[in-house]
Parts: structure tokens; C-alpha cells; sequence
């Protein structure tokens, strides 16, 4: 996303750090300039309820918030039942 800016037309960042909960690290991505871009491009960036894609931490939703980054909640529901999880991003931001 920095290198050449978000895809034109882009509403919102998916997954910045794009980490899987005991699957894989989260990448060395410098979030400090993700978040610089989005705010410059006016794009939200997701914060995700599924529970092996909790990608932004607390710690990292607090980071984008002080960069002045609006945040998109997303259960990534695959279904009516998987609703449930948007606790989990609303937790995740608060």
C-alpha cells in the first residue's frame, strides 16, 4: 500500500499486518507509514473479528487512531451465524 499508495478507488485496507493467530507472524510491515497513507488517501483501515485474523491489535487500532486513521469493523462473516464474531473487532477496538 505505500510503495504506490492504496489501489485507486479503495474505501479500506484489509488486513495491514496480515498475521494468522498460530498460523503465521504478523509481516514487517511499518504500520506508522500504512497509517500516514490511508489518512492521506482517506481509507479506513479493517479491523477483523475473525479470531485467527485478529491482524491489528489493541495496541495497534490505539497507533491508527492517534494517526487520525477511521476504522472499518468486520466480522468476516461468512455466513448469518458468523456475525457473532463482529465482538470481537469492536472489543479489539475499544
Amino acid at each position: 500500500m505505500t510503495s504506490r499508495g492504496p489501489t485507486p478507488g479503495a474505501s479500506r485496507s484489509r488486513r495491514p499486518a496480515t498475521a494468522r493467530r498460530n498460523y503465521r507472524p504478523e509481516n514487517a510491515v511499518h504500520l506508522d507509514e500504512v497509517f500516514a497513507v490511508a489518512v492521506e488517501a482517506g481509507v479506513a483501515v479493517e479491523v477483523n473479528g475473525l479470531p485467527d485474523r485478529l491482524d491489528l491489535s489493541a495496541a495497534h487500532v490505539q497507533d491508527a487512531l492517534t494517526h487520525g486513521v477511521e476504522l472499518v469493523l468486520n466480522s468476516d462473516a461468512h455466513s448469518a451465524r458468523g456475525l457473532e464474531r463482529l465482538d470481537l473487532a469492536v472489543g479489539t477496538a475499544r
